[in-house]
This record gives structure tokens, sequence and C-alpha cells, in this order.
């Protein structure tokens, strides 16, 4: 059996060889509600010891506690990629959160999985804006209504329209290609605002949101969110990663909603404390120590699915001359922006390996550094954690010049879609507008007016030399399921010809291409760009 079909975390914590009791920010009266969060958690299962210590301290003053998640814990690492979120699933289900909503990476394993989630899950699922297109009801409970110590409390999820396309969107299409799944993304403030008003006609005396929508650049925005609602006491925030003790954004009503949100990865733990006597509301985020298991019944779980998946992912496969970063000094996720060593590398494996003419690789799917030193099969499984399968297939010029177009449509903003490409060469004019119609499902429609990638070649290994891409041309293309088959750069390749599914996943294909290909040792060229991808009109320098 193919050893990459096991995989480990690496273990290297600080275990407490004593209980370490965790005091809580303040002691609450035995009648306050105290409601402790996190978002992004992406597989950091050491946190979770920690949460379960939080909410046994914080449940010796009040019995009202209540844990929730407002989504992104099922992947992000190399053991949620290698149980397809189920081993993260076993340790929160351990701590006994009572609520989370949907992030668009729980979407990552498609909507199958999505529904084993739920029926494994001790945690109810909220979410009130996706549902089928077919139907009236949300797929998952929008709302849920918690009693405690006499006073009614409503929790509300909300998920991002974004998931589409930061996950697959062949995953929300229905048997016939067509879009079967919706965030409702045009309808957002009025549904979440029906909600609110339900649960307050239902006697709520204090409406909480579990969203996932965060305050990046993808619209509607928690604050936003706000901004075009009203009666919403609390927004527990995902998906943007960022850090919010408590912040007041004004509603529409012109009244104040608290807005908090505690990073990623148990950077924090947040405490919501609504004081029974006064009604006074508290956000505020509790520091936790980083690769520390407080021991308990959660840490007995986290140290069991380590020792499970611990040994063979530990053995040295090479050796890297250089590091090869995913970030430049501006903390800038360059596989996303412009071409990257690491990106040359992994498309390399792809193209050399599978024997392709060009190899086509989302900056999305990078997501871990290569650091000079020896390597480990841990190690590049952490960079491409998703566990994507290979793909090789036919594609005419223009398909692959629509691909580049949709992919570039955003440079040199970072972008998911962004192709780091091996055997391909061209430019992107950054000054060029984006002339790209996109469709409901964040897929390519049309492309109008003046395209923004061109001096496109193709490496032709006969002459040694790279030739114009010519449009009816047909090419063997290797690349990712997500990218080929699943629409991951927003292009629908329609009557696509698969050459080859083959039975092996990035992962394997990397790890063949460096103990292989490259005698186990990666060289120090691949640290720095080869002028694959020349990015025109860029008015300021990055690394």
């Amino acid at each position: 059996m193919n050893p990459l079909h096991y995989i480990t975390l690496i273990v290297g914590i600080v275990i407490c060889d004593c209980l370490m009791a965790v005091q809580p920010p303040c002691h609450p009266h035995p009648s306050d509600i105290i409601i402790l969060y996190d978002n992004d958690a992406h597989c950091q299962i050491d946190g979770y010891s920690y949460m379960k210590a939080l909410r046994d301290s914080a449940a010796a003053y009040t019995p009202n506690v209540v844990v929730v998640s407002c989504g992104d814990f099922v992947s992000g690492s190399t053991m949620g990629a290698y149980s397809r979120g189920e081993y993260p699933i076993r340790v929160v289900n351990a701590v006994g959160y009572d609520y989370t909503t949907l992030g668009n990476h729980e979407f990552d394993y498609g909507m199958q999985q999505l529904h084993r989630f739920s029926n494994l899950l001790s945690a109810q699922i909220l979410c009130c804006n996706f549902k089928s297109v077919t139907a009236d009801t949300t797929i998952f409970a929008p709302y849920s209504i918690r009693t405690l110590s006499g006073v009614r409390i409503a929790f509300i999820g909300v998920a991002t329209p974004a998931s589409i396309k930061s996950s697959s969107p062949q995953y929300f299409t229905d048997s016939t290609g067509n879009i079967g799944y919706t965030f409702q993304h045009d309808s957002l403030y009025s549904i979440v605002q029906h909600t609110v008003n339900l649960v307050k006609q239902q006697g709520a005396d204090y409406v909480v949101v579990l969203s996932h929508l965060g305050d990046c650049d993808d619209s509607p925005t928690s604050v936003e969110l706000i901004q075009h609602t009203s009666h919403i006491n609390v927004v527990l925030d995902g998906h943007s990663h960022s850090v919010i003790q408590q912040r007041y954004v004004t509603n529409s009503n012109g009244d104040s909603t608290i807005l908090s949100s505690t990073g990623t990865q148990f950077d924090h733990i947040g405490w919501l404390h609504i004081q029974h006597a006064t009604g006074h509301i508290q956000t505020q985020l509790i520091d936790i120590p980083q690769n520390e298991i407080t021991y308990n019944a959660v840490a007995d779980t986290i140290l069991k699915l380590k020792s499970d998946l611990s040994g063979i992912f530990q053995q040295e496969i090479g050796y890297s001359q250089a590091t090869l970063p995913i970030v430049n000094s501006q903390n800038e996720r360059i596989v996303r922006m412009r071409e990257a060593g690491i990106g040359n590398l992994i498309a390399d494996a792809y193209r050399i390996t599978l024997h392709a003419d060009v190899a086509i690789i989302n900056g999305g799917a990078i997501r871990a550094p290569i650091h000079q030193g020896s390597i480990t099969f841990n190690d590049i499984y952490t960079v491409l954690p998703f566990n994507n399968h290979t793909c090789l297939a036919l594609l005419s010029g223009q398909q692959l010049l629509d691909l580049l177009e949709a992919a570039s449509a955003n440079a040199p903003n970072a972008d998911g879609r962004f192709l780091q490409v091996s055997g391909l060469r061209y430019t992107i004019d950054t000054t060029t507008p984006c002339h790209i119609e996109w469709d409901d499902l964040s897929t390519l429609k049309s492309i109008h007016g003046a395209r923004r990638v061109y001096d496109v070649t193709i490496y032709n290994a006969t002459s040694d030399s790279y030739l114009p891409i010519r449009p009816n041309q047909l090419y063997r293309v290797a690349s990712n399921s997500y990218v080929l088959q699943n629409m991951g750069c927003g292009v629908r390749l329609d009557n696509l010809t698969l050459i080859d599914i083959p039975a092996s996943t990035d992962v394997d294909i990397l790890n063949q291409y460096i103990t292989t290909n490259l005698q186990h040792t990666i060289p120090a060229r691949y640290a720095t760009p080869e002028q694959r991808i020349i990015l025109s009109g860029d008015n300021y320098q990055r690394e």
C-alpha cells in the first residue's frame, strides 16, 4: 500500500504533566451567561484542550455555558485532509460544542461529506442562508433558541456566499450541471433580518449571530451585515482571520451591535459574558498557550489521534537546498499573485511526472512553504493539504487562454485562482481592466474587449524552445481535479477530454518528483522565479 495513504501530525508539543487549572477572565455570577467562541481553527486541534478547560472552569461558576464555532474547522492541515475532516470532528465532539455555522472550508470535501459531517457532529449546524435552489427551507436549521436562567438567547448561523468560489464550484451543481445550491447572496440582509424578526417574535431576549463573512474583500462582510440589519446584539465572526476583541458597529436603526472575532488557529478564545442582573454584554479575547495541551479528556482524544497517525510520515524523503516561501516580507501570499518558486516546483512535478505538455496549479492549493533542510512526508502534506487528485486532459489552446485569463482577473492582487505553471510562459498586463462576466457559480460566462494575458508560449521538446500558443491545437495538460473537473479557476471545461485520472494525489506526485526525478534533493533554483509569468504595468515592487 502506498505509504502516502497514511499521515501524521508533527509531534513535539509540550504536554503538561499535571492537571493545569485554567482561570476564566472573571468570576461570573451563577445566573450569568457565558458563550465561548472560536473561528477558523483550521485543524489546530491542540487548542481544543484549552477550550475544554475553559468551559469546565466557567461551569464551576455558572451552569449557563455555551460553546460555539464560527466555522472552518475541518480543513487546513494534514490531519484534516487525510481523514476528510473526520478527525477534527472527533475532537470538537470531545469538547462538547453546542452550535457551529458553516465556513467555506466545510465544503472542501464535497456535499456528500458535508452531510456526513452533520451526522457525526454533536454540535448543531446553523445556517439561515444556505439552501437548495428548488427547496423553500434551508438545508440546516437557520437558528436555535436556548433558555438559560430564564433568558432566551437566539443563535443564528450565516455562511459566506464566497464559499462557492473558494471551494469547488462543481460541488454546488446538480446532476445536470446547473446550480443546485445557493447562499442567497442578493437577498442575504433581508433573509437574516427575517430570521431575527422570527426569533424576536418567539421571545428571544438576545440575538447572537454566528457569522462566517469576515471583513475582507468578499462582500457581503460582517460589518455590512450589521449596517443593513437591526436587533442583533452580537455578531461573532470568522472567514477573514481578523482579531477583534470588541468593536461597536452601527446598525440600520442607529443602535450599536458588538462585533468580535478570534483570529485563526486558536490565536485566542472568545469569551462573551451576559450579566443576568444588568443585561450588560461584553466580549473579550483570551490568549492561550500555543502548542500546549492542557491535560483533560480532550487531550486524551488528541494524543490518541496523533499516536494513531504517527510513524511513517516522519520518515525523511529528501532535502531542500533552500527555503521555498509562499509569502513575501509584506506577508503577501505570492503564490496567489505572481510566479513563485514553490509553484514552479509543484507544477514541474505535475508536468514531468504525468508526461504533459503543460501543467497548471492554482495558487490557493499551496498552503505552506518548504523549509531548507530535511523534508518528511508530513511536510509535503502540509504544503498540499487538500488531497486533490491529479488529472491529465486534452485542452485546446483557446481553453488554456481562457483559463489563464480567468485566473489572472485580479492580478496583481491575491486570488486563489491564480495559476502557477510549467511548460508555459505568459505576460499579464495588470493595467488592462478585467472584462470578464461571471455567472452565479462564479464561473466564466464571457470575456469582452481586450485581454490581460498575452505573449503566451508553450515549451516544445522537439525544438527545445517556447513557441506561441495555437488556439486550435490540443495540448496535454496536467492539473488537479479541482481545476480541470470542478471549475476551481472559474472556467467550466465542457466536454473535457480526460486522457487519464491517475489514482494518485498531488502529494503522491510531489513525492515522486522529489524522490525519483530530483533524486531526493530540491535544488536551490526553485527558491526564485524563472520568468515564467511576467506582470507588466505593476507599478510597485514585490519580492
